[in-house]
């Protein structure tokens, strides 16, 4: 890499050779698990790229020669659209490059190529790109047959019904105890006409008597029992839609690192219709996998709702 850096007079044959074989040495060693990682390969083979494309364009282009760059140049934008598009890491890709040169005139090639590179990417990989969403969430990277049981079964099917809806006037300390009755981790937190307000977790109950403990005196002692369910709860919410698929609903769901959504009318937003929460997703992959491999053998399969809502 730092001969090539330096303009070391490599030909064109040798520049695609090595590109070549280091393509494949790299594809061996990650694949079978031996040690060697991706970053310093992805430089290589972007110097090698990039070193290997100036060379082509001033084979094909020679009356371009004199305003085009030396290949150092090429190279180095070379191992920045490279390192970006396997690490997926544009920005540190860009920094990086620049302070190795320190020179404001490559920055703008350097944004052009990497910016094309992860677009390429992205592109190409699409569902990849949404496994690491939802491993984001806490969810397990989904196969391709589980993928694709998210992109045929509606929200509907998967969510649960009804979900526990909580006066919003109710107090922290009784939310807490109709949550645990009722073994759910969320709650629907509605007003006096059953419209939806917020929503709440377990995890924002434990919160509000930890804080409270912590900052408590003994002229508030009481403030525990009087605090309500609105001042916890959360307000600012995203909704889910009965006629909408699952993998539409994680995606939102891994936009705000969200474990569940309400389900509501699309045209009234409103009226509750249900809660859709990951490890109800993740239920739903499993019995419809595991029903796609019972039909082989059994004749008659139960329909989904009947076994996902048992």
């Amino acid at each position: 890499v730092e001969a090539v850096l330096q303009d070391a007079q490599f030909s064109l044959l040798l520049l695609v050779e090595l590109l070549v074989v280091k393509l494949l040495l790299t594809a061996i060693c990650a694949g079978s698990g031996l040690v060697g990682g991706l970053f310093a390969p992805a430089m290589f083979l972007g110097a090698s790229l990039g070193a290997a494309y100036g060379k082509t364009l001033a084979l094909i282009a020679p009356a371009l020669g004199e305003y085009m760059a030396a290949p150092p140049a090429y190279a180095m934008v070379g191992m920045a659209a490279v390192l970006a598009a396997s690490a997926r890491a544009p920005l540190t890709a860009i920094l990086l490059l620049f302070e190795l040169t320190r020179d404001y005139r490559i920055v703008l090639p350097l944004m052009a190529a990497v910016g094309l590179s992860v677009w390429l990417v992205d592109r190409i990989k699409l569902t990849t790109a949404s496994n690491s969403n939802l491993q984001q969430i806490g969810l397990a990277e989904l196969k391709d047959e589980q993928a694709e049981i998210l992109e045929k079964t509606l929200v509907g099917e998967a969510m649960y019904q009804p979900p526990l809806m909580l006066l919003k006037t109710l107090s922290v300390l009784e939310a807490g105890l109709e949550m645990t009755r009722d073994r759910t981790r969320s709650a629907l937190v509605v007003n006096s006409a059953k419209q939806l307000i917020g929503i709440v977790t377990l995890e924002d109950i434990k919160r509000a008597i930890s804080l409270w403990e912590q900052y408590s005196s003994p002229d508030g002692s009481s403030h525990i029992f009087s605090q309500q369910l609105v001042d916890i709860c959360t307000t600012e919410i995203l909704y889910a839609y009965t006629d909408e698929t699952l993998s539409e609903a994680l995606d939102r769901m891994a936009a705000r690192g969200l474990h569940q959504l309400p389900v509501v009318d699309r045209d009234r937003q409103d009226l509750i219709l249900g809660l859709l929460e990951r490890e109800q997703i993740d239920l739903t992959c499993n019995v419809a996998a595991t029903r796609k491999a019972l039909r082989h053998y059994v004749p008659v399969v139960l329909p989904n709702t009947d076994i996902v809502n048992s």
